[in-house]
């Protein structure tokens, strides 16, 4: 009766053995594989679960291939690490097992000391598994991978049921073979469809966002990667620059991320040379460059913040390689080289698509030039000039001529100096009327008539976004100018923060917009002009001597009205023939009357005080002849351009406080109260500035 049982039980054995034998034979994907192991494998003996780890193509991790739904680990707070973490092939315990050729067993209460440091093993065990039994899965060429079945009962796997395995191993691993082959095949067919259809869509591509979409959503269906950036080659072919970088960056975290993506690096620094000798995706660990002291700094900044892998390879363009694309990873071993013909075949698609952002940006920025220059010159066309053409033929102006004659052709800076209303913009018209770029634009900045915060905007322009407000790429006037004329006018008033970026500028002749990442080359003429005194102002330290050296070229100091009172007759004889003519009226000339009062007075507007004066008087004036002017009153005039120190102006204020306090220094309603300084202090400042009595009191005005 005991043989009939044994022989009934063999014969059951070899039937599910053969049934076994059918079902793998028709393996067609790991479905199909979970199925038999589950369903078939579970009728000739026990077991919790099954895993298959396969060693990756490049031999140098092991990664999970198929994983059982029904384990128990599912519900370890480990778990999802421990799956999607790849381990070293040398690994002791899967080391052991895919280098057996018998199916080896391992009791998990007893190794779970030695074989300490394998995390798969203790979450398995802090789950409840008893025994692992594993198989090595090999073909003709290699072994391949491990199929390891878990139990949580004691003796589940005799050596009669290591011997089915061993039956059934070879089996198994053809099944697996196949299947790989098929995913392969198919992977294959994928990637030229992707290909295919992402060279469709990167012939659309027409700026960064798009690009940074299209990868994000298409390429990480097919390999892992945390972000993506492009660097660019610069125009001197030494330097590069970011020129793209992904929103998913977790650089972005990092304090220096904002420096890091503006910097220019030299081409030669880093792992970036490689790039240049190689066609090739060349795989780098993050951690051994960070590590190197000579190395960037943002080898240093991609490992702080946690990535531990990069692919990169070059971008080739018609004049050979413009940059480089680079995926990053915060798992090690990510880029395997089963993944690097994909990313080959990405980058000449990429490169096609940066060549066209290029390529459209700079359609844009000609285009917004354009537009920019219409608007300037619109709002040119309505300004009103102090006067179309300068007048005056006196020693003064003629000076001014000959000095117009000695510099308008020569490309010179030009530092124009003089009183408010002497025709410094004139000046600066005439001057780049005489030069070889007349027929271009001559571009305005009045730096006095801007707040501080919006010079730096208006002068080198800003990206979209880069502040508050900044709701699209604006052109500066620097970039306006190029290949003509600046003209900054009021330059004294320009804050101290600008004008070393202006000395920048005008010593490397390039820019950079705000938020931009790139410079940009300029070739433009500087002219400024100024009514202060910018030798009081350097040494008062609220110029830069060096910016000052710089725009002192050839300086032009415009004499005032006073000092050319020869030309008088002429300035007002063009007035009355313009404004007459505006008005409608026939006037013919002025008084003598009205003409002695006009050379007696000092002009402290001077010509633009005098033209704004006859228009007046011509709408004023019924008659042919002005008779009246009207001139206003002013008191004591300087009889030269001079810009007060700031000791005269505290002379005259002291002064006038001891006139209002009658010549009381202390006590209630003194002159020391009224300043809130002490008396003794009040005392000090008179006798430094030499102010005496008779200055200020006069005992006839009480």
């Amino acid at each position: 009766m005991i043989e009939d049982n044994h022989t009934s039980n063999k014969t059951s054995t070899l039937e599910h053995l053969l049934s076994l034998s059918h079902h793998i034979a028709g393996i067609k994907d790991k479905g199909d594989l979970l199925h038999v192991i589950n369903e078939h494998l579970k009728k000739l003996f026990y077991f919790s679960h099954s895993a298959t780890m396969l060693v990756a193509p490049d031999r140098q991790q092991v990664v999970m291939y198929l994983l059982d739904p029904l384990s128990r680990s599912t519900t370890h707070p480990e778990y999802s690490h421990v799956i999607e973490n790849s381990f070293p092939p040398s690994e002791p315990l899967f080391a052991k097992a895919i280098a057996a050729d018998y199916p080896i067993y391992v009791s998990v209460r007893e190794k779970i000391e030695e074989y300490s440091s394998n995390a798969a093993l203790r979450m398995h065990y802090e789950t409840g598994i008893r025994e692992i039994a594993g198989v090595s899965l090999r073909n003709e060429k290699e072994r391949f991978g491990v199929l390891a079945f878990y139990s949580d009962k004691e003796n589940s796997f005799p050596p009669d049921v290591l011997r089915i395995l061993d039956g059934v191993a070879s089996q198994i691993s053809i099944a697996i073979s196949n299947i790989m082959a098929n995913e392969q095949v198919q992977k294959r067919e994928r990637e030229k469809a992707m290909l295919l259809s992402l060279s469709y869509e990167m012939a659309k591509i027409r700026d960064k966002q798009e690009l940074l979409t299209l990868i994000n959503t298409k390429l990480k269906e097919f390999f892992y990667f945390t972000h993506t950036s492009i660097a660019r080659i610069n125009e001197d072919r030494t330097t590069f620059t970011v020129f793209l970088t992904d929103t998913h960056s977790r650089s972005r975290v990092h304090p220096d991320f904002q420096q890091m993506v503006s910097t220019r690096y030299p081409i030669m620094d880093g792992i970036f040379n490689t790039f240049l000798l190689t066609d090739e995706p060349t795989i780098s660990d993050v951690e051994e460059h960070a590590r190197k002291p000579e190395g960037p700094r943002y080898n240093k900044i991609h490992f702080e913040v946690g990535l531990k892998e990069a692919v990169s390879i070059p971008l080739p363009g018609e004049k050979g390689i413009f940059g480089v694309l680079t995926f990053y990873s915060d798992i090690r071993h990510t880029f395997t080289t089963e993944y690097l013909p994909i990313i080959k075949g990405v980058a000449s698609q990429i490169a096609i698509a940066v060549s066209n952002i290029l390529a459209n940006e700079e359609v844009n920025r000609y285009r917004q030039q354009l537009e920019q220059e219409n608007m300037y010159l619109q709002e040119e066309i309505g300004t009103v000039y102090n006067y179309t053409e300068m007048i005056g033929n006196g020693p003064a102006m003629q000076k001014v001529y000959r000095m117009l004659d000695q510099v308008s052709y020569t490309g010179s800076t030009v530092l124009i100096m003089g009183e408010t209303g002497t025709g410094k913009e004139l000046i600066a018209r005439a001057i780049h009327n005489g030069s070889p770029c007349k027929d271009k634009l001559m571009i305005k900045v009045n730096c006095a008539a801007l707040p501080s915060n919006l010079i730096e905007s208006e002068l080198f322009g800003h990206e979209k976004g880069s502040f508050t407000g900044a709701i699209e790429r604006r052109i500066g006037k620097f970039e306006l100018a190029n290949n003509s004329t600046l003209f900054l006018d009021e330059i004294g008033e320009m804050p101290p923060e600008l004008q070393a970026k202006l000395l920048r500028v005008i010593q490397e002749k390039e820019i950079e917009r705000i938020g931009g990442r790139t410079t940009i080359k300029v070739n433009v003429r500087i002219i400024a002009a100024t009514n202060r005194n910018l030798q009081q102002e350097v040494a008062d330290g609220r110029f830069r001597s060096d910016l000052y050296y710089r725009l002192n070229v050839f300086p032009i100091v415009l004499p005032s009205l006073r000092e050319r009172k020869e030309d008088l007759v002429l300035l007002i004889a063009a007035f009355i023939e313009r404004f007459s003519r505006n008005a409608g009226k026939k006037i013919t000339g002025v008084s003598s009357k009205a003409m002695k009062e006009m050379m007696a007075y000092h002009w402290p507007g001077n010509v633009r005080e005098l033209e704004h004066l006859i228009e007046r008087c011509v709408l004023l004036t019924d008659g042919p002849v002005i008779k009246a002017v009207h001139l206003p009153v002013h008191a004591d005039y300087e009889d030269e351009f001079r810009i007060k120190t700031i000791h005269e102006v505290e002379r005259e204020y002291i002064v006038s406080i001891l006139k209002r306090c009658k010549g009381k220094i202390q006590g209630i309603g003194g002159a020391a109260e009224l300043l809130n300084i002490p008396p003794t202090t009040l005392h000090s400042k008179m006798k430094k500035l030499g102010i005496k009595k008779k200055h200020f009191y006069h005992p006839g005005e009480d």
